[in-house]
């Protein structure tokens, strides 16, 4: 199941309370940050395209630069994730009118962005799932101050450290040959061995995920399914990043903001025709 999901449904079955978690997760590439830029944004137009269809998917309400109120300017996105059919039928037939409905704001200020998950029309303030992203080049992974100024801010110790090696124990559920970094040969990249990070100097893509619930009791087990969950979306998207990189690597930013206006329209098009595509639970 797709994180975003399944954090979202982790929220809807909790009792109330309070409980706000921190979890830092480090992600080594064989890329530059310009080449990541232009990787992540082509595969999350492509994810989007392929989980949307029969009713269900993504929806692109705002997708345009702005100036922030941090004083930086970047790419602003707002989306709708429809995951009605996305849920097993027993959360479905329980579920309140709009809670299957989970918007995403993006503020993406090339080399750090900002992600908020959220449920406006069901639990209102009572969710909020934070995702920051920064991008360090030339660095092995090992920096402890990346977000230092978020931990200050909200007065929180650091979060545990979890590190991802996309060439190494993939859940079975999710291997395909053709997204293994060790075997999906493409002819802008090598194969990548799982000793490949003594070979080269990586970038580190640090993520920091704050998840806030103003509803009760998170157990131990919920939190180690949250866990468990964000290692499996991001081992899985970064693996697929790389494998595709034929598709993406001539590309330019100005390439994929065209790429991204066309794609608000396909995606409005195949959203409200065909069968249901992508992930779904039955």
């Amino acid at each position: 199941m797709h994180f975003k999901l399944l954090m979202w449904l982790v929220a809807m079955c909790l009792p109330g309370g309070n409980a706000i978690i921190f979890k830092e997760y480090r992600i080594p590439l064989p890329f530059s940050r310009e080449e990541y830029r232009i990787a992540h944004l082509w595969s999350t137009a492509e994810w989007s395209l392929l989980n949307t269809g029969g009713g269900d998917g993504v929806e692109i309400i705002v997708n345009e630069e702005r100036a922030f109120d941090n004083g930086k300017t970047g790419q602003y996105t707002d989306k709708i994730f429809h995951v009605t059919s996305k849920v097993p039928r027993t959360i479905r037939a329980l579920s309140p009118r709009g809670s299957l409905e989970v918007q995403e704001i993006s503020k993406n200020a090339f080399t750090e962005v900002e992600t908020v998950l959220s449920s406006p029309l069901y639990m209102k303030n009572n969710f909020h799932l934070t995702t920051y992203t920064r991008l360090k080049e030339a660095d092995n992974c090992q920096q402890d101050d990346v977000f230092n100024d978020i931990y200050y801010e909200a007065s929180y110790m650091h979060g545990e450290v979890i590190n991802i090696d996309i060439t190494r124990d993939i859940d079975p559920r999710d291997y395909k040959e053709d997204e293994d970094p060790t075997k999906c040969f493409t002819s802008e990249r090598l194969n990548l061995t799982p000793d490949w990070q003594t070979q080269a100097t990586p970038m580190c893509v640090y993520k920091l995920v704050v998840t806030e619930f103003k509803w009760w009791g998170l157990s131990e087990k919920v939190e180690k399914m949250l866990v468990k969950a964000a290692r499996r979306y991001f081992m899985q998207l970064h693996r697929q990043m790389y494998c595709w990189a034929d598709q993406w690597f001539d590309f330019t930013i100005e390439d994929i903001r065209e790429m991204e206006e066309e794609m608000e329209v396909r995606l409005d098009k195949k959203r409200h025709q065909g069968q249901v595509t992508g992930m779904s639970e039955n």
